[in-house]
């Protein structure tokens, strides 16, 4: 699944720049075209040296991974199961995906992954799986901006 998610997520960034020239998807802050993924800032301000970033990222990490995968797919998916039985991963990978409509930009790019991600979990009735993955695939970032605390631009 990690490997499915971060393939697809990556494999489709060419989405965001593409989304990010339209009116309706055009981000207020976020992937501004290179300016905004210039090294050493994080959406537009620099993070270079400052290991507060680093420590405020990690905190809000922790409660978006868990915060949304307990609400998604340990609150929301049973109830949606009850409602719709089999075909309940659809509309809950529609919901985790359109959560993040503060990023349009990243929409399709999310898509895949949510999809797959609430189906996983249907199949297995186990909400830590994906605890891990969405984790692991943001930790990504997370490693990023913490290197950047220390000095290192990335």
């Amino acid at each position: 699944m990690l490997v499915f998610i971060v393939v697809s997520y990556f494999g489709l960034a060419f989405t965001a720049d593409w989304l990010a020239r339209s009116p309706l998807f055009a981000p207020e802050f976020g992937p501004a075209g290179a300016a905004g993924r210039e090294p050493g800032t994080f959406m537009g301000s620099p993070i270079t040296g400052s290991l507060g970033v680093a420590l405020v990222f990690l905190i809000g990490w922790f409660c978006n991974i868990f915060g949304e995968e307990l609400w998604f797919r340990g609150y929301i998916l049973p109830r949606q199961e009850q409602a719709m039985g089999q075909k309940a991963w659809i509309a809950n990978g529609l919901m985790f995906t359109l959560n993040h409509i503060w990023q349009p930009w990243n929409l399709l790019m999310i898509l895949p992954g949510a999809l797959f991600g609430a189906w996983v979990v249907q199949r297995r009735a186990k909400t830590w799986i994906l605890i891990l993955v969405h984790g692991l695939v943001n930790a990504i970032l997370l490693v990023v901006i913490v290197l950047n605390g220390f000095g290192v631009k990335l």
